[in-house]
C-alpha cells in the first residue's frame, strides 16, 4: 500500500507540469533561434488548471535575448530583455509586467564577478545589491541598500575550510535582518 501511494505521488507530480517545446529559426537579421515553452498544470483527476507560455530568444552570440511571458488567452503578461558587455557579462535585465519595468545593472570586478547590481522600478532607484568575496572567489557577503544608503539586510556565506569553490552544500548561511 505504501508503494502505491508513493508511486501516486510521483504521478502526480510528473502530470502537475506538461512541457511542449519548440525551435524556431528566425529570419535574417533576428536572433539566432527562438525557444517556445507552452505549461500546463494539471491535476490528478488529468484536468488542466491553467495554461501560459514563454517565449525565449537568444542573440547571434547564443545568449538569452528575451523573454516573453502569455497567459492562456495569449495577452503577454512580461517582457524581460537582456543585455550583455563584449566580454559576454550580464550588464542589464529590463522586465515590464503590469505598467512597471524594473531595471537590473550589474557591476563586475577585475575577476567578472558581480561587484553590485542595481535596480530602479520606472527609473527610481530603489536598491543597490553589493557582494563580496573571498581570496577564492567564493562570495562571502551578500549587502542589501535601499536607495538611500541605508543596509536593509544582509547575508554572510561561511565555508568549511576544505570545501571546494562553489559546492554549495558545504555552505553556511546566516541572514541578517535590519542591522
Amino acid at each position: 500500500m505504501k508503494i502505491r501511494k508513493i508511486l501516486s505521488l510521483i504521478l502526480i507530480m510528473v502530470l502537475t507540469v506538461f512541457l511542449s517545446c519548440e525551435i524556431e529559426e528566425e529570419p535574417q537579421g533576428g536572433a539566432s533561434e527562438k525557444l517556445d515553452f507552452r505549461i500546463a498544470a494539471v491535476n490528478v483527476n488529468g484536468t488542466v488548471t491553467d495554461t501560459y507560455s514563454e517565449t525565449y530568444s537568444y542573440n547571434d552570440r547564443g545568449y538569452l535575448s528575451m523573454r516573453i511571458v502569455k497567459d492562456s488567452e495569449g495577452n503577454t503578461q512580461s517582457i524581460t530583455s537582456f543585455e550583455y558587455s563584449s566580454e559576454g557579462l550580464l550588464t542589464k535585465k529590463v522586465t515590464t509586467s503590469g505598467g512597471t519595468t524594473i531595471v537590473a545593472e550589474n557591476e563586475y570586478d577585475k575577476n567578472r564577478r558581480v561587484r553590485s547590481t542595481m535596480k530602479d522600478q520606472n527609473e527610481i532607484i530603489t536598491g543597490i545589491v553589493n557582494f563580496y568575496y573571498d581570496e577564492r572567489g567564493r562570495i562571502t557577503k551578500k549587502e542589501e541598500k535601499d536607495a538611500s544608503g541605508q543596509i536593509n539586510g544582509s547575508a554572510d556565506y561561511l565555508y568549511e575550510d576544505e570545501a571546494p569553490k562553489g559546492i554549495a552544500e558545504d555552505i553556511t548561511l546566516r541572514i541578517l535582518k535590519n542591522l
